[in-house]
């Protein structure tokens, strides 16, 4: 039931998906500390959070039919206010002392985030409900969404997906997409940033926030707490080469 990974595997199970991924790599969330500029160390999977069965017994937790949205995002006088669905809330106490992974998807608006979700869940492959997606300037998710997996082992563990509304949208700002991707950091097991083609120096901005989270989480003695991450770069077409030609593995170039 633990959700785990190796480098590279994200691109290759995309790709076996049909999801045009070329580049993916893994890491702590901890910036300053990996050579040639890569985004993190080599890749652990963090635990899921793990805790005994209520009187020795488990009822079998079937799978969510559809995404709840866990966090709706409103604007009051001028401040973001973020309201936790009670609906939402009781599907997640419903997993009572289970163990329990998180894996959140987050990264800019419109760069296919929801889709993917989709893919790694099998709704598109079943034809079963799915997350949302759009074809519009304004982002297509709004909040966090949440879809639980179940029992996926018949061992009472089980993995909660969740999908974050992308950031950088029509109708955001920088201190909205900053609280929502915080908040996601201190959920996740797992952190999957979602980006399309090549870097540049807004997506190391948002990451450098990411980074700078989970150095304080670290600071504070829960290191057990910080989430791994995982960065999937999609439609990516170019060769990888350095400045004289030669070729790049994925984890030079990041």
């Amino acid at each position: 039931g633990r959700l785990t990974e190796e480098r590279g595997s994200t691109a290759s199970a995309a790709r076996s998906r049909g999801t045009p991924a070329a580049v993916s790599h893994t890491g702590s969330l901890n910036s300053g500390r990996s050579p040639r500029g890569s985004v993190g160390s080599p890749s652990m999977a963090v635990p899921p959070r793990t805790l005994p069965p209520v009187n020795g017994r488990r009822e079998v937790l079937k799978p969510q039919d559809e995404p709840l949205q866990l966090v709706r995002v409103s604007k009051l006088n001028g401040n973001w206010h973020f309201e936790v669905d009670e609906n939402a809330a009781a599907v997640l106490e419903s997993y009572g002392q289970r163990r329990v992974s998180v894996c959140t998807l987050c990264g800019p608006y419109r760069s296919g985030k929801s889709y993917l979700m989709n893919l790694l869940l099998g709704r598109i492959q079943q034809g079963k409900a799915q997350f949302r997606v759009g074809s519009t300037t304004r982002a297509c998710t709004e909040g966090l969404w949440m879809w639980g997996s179940g029992d996926t082992n018949g061992d009472g563990s089980s993995i909660i997906f969740m999908d974050c509304e992308g950031f950088g949208s029509t109708d955001a700002d920088k201190t909205r997409d900053a609280k929502l991707m915080s908040l996601c950091v201190l959920m996740s097991s797992v952190f999957l940033l979602n980006t399309k083609g090549v870097l540049n120096e807004g997506l190391f901005n948002a990451l450098a926030l990411v980074c700078h989270l989970a150095e304080h989480i670290e600071e504070r003695g829960q290191e057990a707490s910080k989430p791994v991450l995982m960065w999937l770069l999609r439609d990516f077409i170019l060769e990888l080469q350095d400045e004289s030609g030669r070729p790049l593995t994925p984890d030079q170039y990041l």
